[in-house]
């Protein structure tokens, strides 16, 4: 007679269980993306936050014109972006503005023209303090050779 009573209990349990979707983040761009959930919970973490702050950075580049290699300090600040998921601004030393975008690890610097010159670029969040990004500049002016490339090195102060 009890097992008459639990059986039903057993399977019911089992079939509400088994209807029950995998929750978890559902966002591909977040830091903690669940390949095995089906149902969103709301503890997505997006990529950009753990960039958004305050960086010195180191820059390194050889002069395309010149021929001769030049070391650069100054300070970058990136911020939140609304244009996309996990986008971003970086200031650099209070002038150049760059637009860009993070997803896990790799950080993409959209395609933007100032003045004579077109950057783009690509980098990695290396540590929690850590940002290191490559920029490729293509000078849009016909006098000047084609292409540059910077190396920035940033350290998190903020």
């Amino acid at each position: 007679m009890k097992i008459a009573y639990y059986l039903p209990v057993v399977l019911f349990s089992c079939f509400v269980h088994s209807c029950t979707p995998i929750r978890g983040c559902t966002e591909p761009t977040a830091d903690n993306f669940d390949l095995n959930a089906e149902d969103d919970d709301g503890t997505c973490i997006p990529s950009r936050d753990k960039i958004i702050g305050e960086y010195t950075y180191s820059s390194f580049w050889t002069d395309i014109v010149s021929g001769q290699d030049f070391f650069v300090l100054g300070d970058v600040q990136i911020t939140e972006a609304h244009l996309a998921a996990n986008s971003f601004n970086a200031n650099f030393d209070g002038s150049l503005i760059l637009q860009g975008s993070i997803s896990q690890n790799n950080i993409s610097i959209t395609n933007r023209t100032i003045e004579t010159s077109t950057y783009s670029g690509i980098g990695n969040w290396v540590s929690p303090d850590t940002v290191d990004v490559v920029f490729n500049v293509t000078l849009t002016d016909p006098i000047l050779p084609a292409a540059q490339q910077f190396v920035f090195y940033c350290k998190k102060t903020q």
